[in-house]
């Protein structure tokens, strides 16, 4: 029987259910063909497992689970954080995950499955390296009987979110559900997908080209396979609403006379740390990227994660780390704030006399405009000189939010009272859940709040050229617009409140010159 018709028949057998796919592992000693044979359906998913028997394997750095139905490596957990990925069947054929292998042998760092019929054997061989977060798979069919062609066999992962969708995950776990992510290097460039919580029919496609590598990532780890053989393009192929595999096409000649295929991959399993990654020379850093459709902000967010690592190294404390790194960027930034403050205030000077002007050429538009440039002049203003400066440190500031947000080394990080700079700061826990602030008093976004309050105070000091009703409406925001702040952090990593404390402190620093200059 071929193996390929062996599939079909299974596919009909379970078509009315629905589930993850297989990932599988490849070192191809064939050569291929386009045009040979149909796509493979896609395998089913959600087989009870009556028999279903898990394994182990550990090292220093992983903990994997194997399941003896498909042979399928389906949960890794990083031991350093205790965090896993909602990835199933990793590295495995797609065709076999219905299939109840035995375990052949297992060693410290290897397990092998082996499943045969009457028509073909099948090996599956996982290989966990030494104190790495590298895991070598190999799938070897050995054919009874010829063969026909196979396309779309080889499974990188299935994302499967089913069991994040309960009410009472934390709203850092919700939140963190947005940083999902499958990614596809292939031919020099990417398919991304943010957001990879939920899927729909629209997702799926089949893309052409040689593959490097398929990834997935959440807020800090990624999982990415690596085919170690000629590929020809990938398949995104959704099952539910909770459930997407990434297939990968081997590029495979097969006739009548090919006994046997052997396909491996290397597996990366770990923290999304970019000097990791680098160290494998595989690429594996590409899918570090923090802003998709916006280079600049990329490459800032990449320079200033360079620095705080500079910084970490000088102090290894991540706290004293993020500290050093406002006062860096405030430097950086700091001719950029002041010439945007004079240039807003020399325009609250001069208010009065624009007002003047406006009741005198309120019916010509034109000889107002003329007569308000000649006024810029006069006082040497440039109407876009509050503007601009804001303007270009947009992509420091953005950059930072996401470094801030997105990295690992934060987690389990203690500084002050704080445990964990990738969590708020829970200074103090009540003895039942409130309103709007939950389990936990979070110190730190209320210090934010005071520093912001005074820092707003100080903005709105002598503002005697403006308009009553303007200064009124200042003064308003100085108190709102602080609590607002404060309530949108109070639930934020406190790592990243820590960063905003600092930076509205150095803007209350930067608004005493201002107030300094207005008195001369």
């Amino acid at each position: 029987m071929l193996l390929y018709f062996w599939a079909s028949s299974q596919q009909k057998a379970y078509i009315a259910k629905k589930g993850p796919i297989v990932t599988a592992t490849a070192d191809v000693t064939a050569t291929i063909k386009k045009d040979d044979a149909p796509s493979l359906p896609p395998a089913p998913v959600e087989i009870k497992k009556l028999n279903e028997k898990t394994s182990l394997l550990e090292n220093d750095k992983l903990s994997l689970e194997f399941s003896n139905i498909g042979g399928a490596l389906n949960r890794v957990t990083i031991k350093e954080y205790n965090a896993s990925l909602p990835v199933l069947d990793i590295a495995s054929l797609a065709v076999t995950e219905i299939l109840e292998f035995t375990i052949e042998s297992l060693s410290p760092d290897t397990i092998v499955y082996v499943y045969e019929d009457n028509d073909k054997k099948i090996t599956k061989k996982y290989q966990l390296k030494k104190d790495d977060y590298i895991v070598q798979s190999e799938n070897n069919i050995q054919f009874k009987n010829k063969m026909s062609t196979l396309d779309e066999l080889f499974n990188a992962y299935t994302i499967n979110t089913s069991n994040l969708s309960d009410a009472k995950i934390s709203a850092t776990a919700k939140q963190d559900h947005g940083l999902f992510e499958y990614a596809v290097s292939y031919d020099n460039k990417y398919e991304r997908k943010n957001n990879a919580f939920k899927f729909d029919s629209k997702e799926q496609k089949s893309v052409d080209g040689k593959i490097n590598w398929v990834g997935f990532r959440d807020r800090y780890y990624c999982v990415l396979v690596k085919p170690n053989f000629d590929t020809k393009g990938f398949t995104v192929l959704p099952r539910d609403t909770n459930k997407l595999s990434l297939q990968i096409k081997p590029n495979i000649v097969t006739d009548s006379t090919t006994k046997s295929l052997s396909l491996s991959t290397t597996i990366f399993y770990g923290p999304e740390i970019t000097g990791l990654l680098k160290q494998y020379n595989l690429g594996f850093e590409e899918i570090k990227l923090y802003y998709k459709k916006v280079a600049l902000f990329d490459i800032a967010a990449k320079f200033i994660h360079f620095m705080m690592n500079l910084f970490y190294k000088l102090v290894h404390n991540w706290g004293v780390s993020i500290i050093l790194i406002s006062i860096f960027v405030y430097l950086l930034t700091y001719p950029l704030t002041m010439r945007a403050m004079l240039s807003a205030k020399k325009m609250q000077e001069i208010q009065p006399k624009m007002t003047v002007l406006r009741e005198k050429h309120k019916s010509n538009p034109q000889r107002l405009n003329k007569e308000m440039m000649e006024l810029y002049k006069e006082y040497k203003i440039n109407p876009l000189g509050g503007c601009l400066p804001m303007v270009l440190q947009l992509p420091v500031f953005i950059g930072l939010y996401q470094v801030l947000w997105r990295s690992v080394q934060f987690k389990g990080a203690k500084f002050l009272w704080m445990q964990d700079l990738s969590l708020p700061d829970r200074f103090l826990k009540f003895p039942i859940t409130l309103p709007l602030l939950g389990d936990y008093l979070n110190l730190l976004p209320l210090i934010m709040i005071v520093v912001m309050f005074f820092q707003q105070k100080l903005s709105t000091k002598n503002m005697a050229g403006l308009d009553p009703n303007q200064v009124a409406q200042q003064k308003m925001m100085a108190i709102f617009f602080p609590i607002f702040l404060g309530w949108i952090f109070y639930n934020f990593a406190s790592g990243l409140t820590l960063y905003f404390t600092c930076f509205y402190v150095f803007s209350m620093i930067t608004q005493l010159k201002i107030s300094k200059y207005t008195k001369a």
